[in-house]
């Protein structure tokens, strides 16, 4: 794999541009229960045990879906067992049953690991249950680094859901890290904002696709970009159509954003917040005009992507009114 190349600088623009709209309310933050992570389920203690469950597991299936979506139905799920620490007995039918109302019916016959939020909750109740007594909260060890590796161990996990579950923890005052010295989640919305504003020259990473060539992901995704108008037929048959895929990038942006936190003491519990914010509300108006009068985090382009955010498609700006003077003229001033 090629070595990644950040911006350092863009990064760090990227970053006091975003918590300024945080500092200063702007959309969404004016927004009440904007984090759904930060709310509590009713009836428990802040920091404790059945606290550090309900973060534990819903962050693992925290993925595929709303953030809104996931953790309403984990609180829900805790109040109708009292607590997740009977996940360790519950059987699937059953679990299948609670969790359907806020999940769907699919979740009773999922397509992969990735959509099997049943299987990953029982899977990861019993490992925890075997190594930590079912408690969270001892996977702590005496670096970030090695406490990210424990929570890698568990079921759709990974370095950007560890390094969630770590800001929810030092959120709370579970763990006693610094805001400072722990890394944030690289998610879809901060992945597209950090490629948007030139952080990475995709160019020198991507690649051309080609008919025959395709996964099924992929597949999919082209031809929803040929009937969006991105491209045309003739632009995929010639060749032309080119693609970044956005897991060589993960580590190199988590470690550049945890440089700038360290460097420009910015707390990395609200720079998380702030630009997942950004990209789930704000982002989606996918108005050019709307994104250069109102937001200060300044995306030059965003490109478009498979429903999953796996594969970028560069060379096209998704939002609408991209060409107009007003945007043309913010982008030159940022140079």
């Amino acid at each position: 794999m090629k070595e990644i190349k950040v911006d350092y600088s863009v990064i760090k623009r990227i970053s006091k541009a975003a918590i300024h709209a945080k500092e200063q309310k702007i959309y969404p933050f004016n927004k009440e229960n904007l984090f759904p992570d930060e709310i509590i389920p009713e009836g428990i203690e802040k920091g404790s045990k059945k606290h550090g469950l309900f973060l534990f597991h819903g962050v693992s299936i925290d993925s595929m879906r709303q953030a809104e979506q996931v953790y309403k139905a984990m609180r829900n799920l805790t109040k109708k067992l009292g607590s997740l620490e009977e996940l360790v007995t519950i059987k699937k039918p059953e679990l299948v049953n609670l969790l359907s109302p806020e999940l769907g019916e699919g979740i009773a016959h999922p397509k992969n690991s990735m959509t099997d939020p049943v299987g990953t909750l029982l899977k990861n109740a019993r490992m925890l249950e075997e190594k930590y007594n079912g408690d969270p909260r001892q996977l702590k060890r005496a670096s970030v680094k090695k406490t990210i590796d424990k929570i890698d161990e568990f079921a759709q996990y990974g370095i950007p859901k560890a390094a969630l579950l770590m800001k929810n923890f030092v959120r709370f005052d579970i763990w006693p890290f610094s805001e400072f010295e722990i890394p944030i989640k690289i998610d879809r919305h901060i992945m597209r904002i950090s490629l948007g504003c030139g952080a990475i020259d995709v160019e020198k990473y991507s690649r051309k696709i080609q008919e025959g060539k395709l996964s099924k992901a992929l597949t999919k995704a082209n031809e929803l970009m040929i009937r969006s108008g991105y491209y045309t037929k003739e632009d995929f048959e010639e060749g032309k159509i080119k693609v970044v895929k956005n897991d060589q990038f993960i580590l190199s942006l988590t470690e550049t954003y945890l440089r700038v936190t360290k460097r420009e003491k910015i707390s990395a519990i609200d720079l998380c917040d702030s630009l997942w914010a950004r990209g789930a509300y704000a982002c989606k108006i996918n108005n050019a005009i709307s994104c250069d009068a109102h937001c200060p985090v300044g995306c030059d382009i965003r490109y478009p992507s498979d429903n999953n955010a796996v594969w970028f498609f560069i060379d096209v700006d998704k939002r609408r009114f991209q060409n107009n003077l007003f945007t043309y003229s913010k982008k030159n001033s940022r140079r």
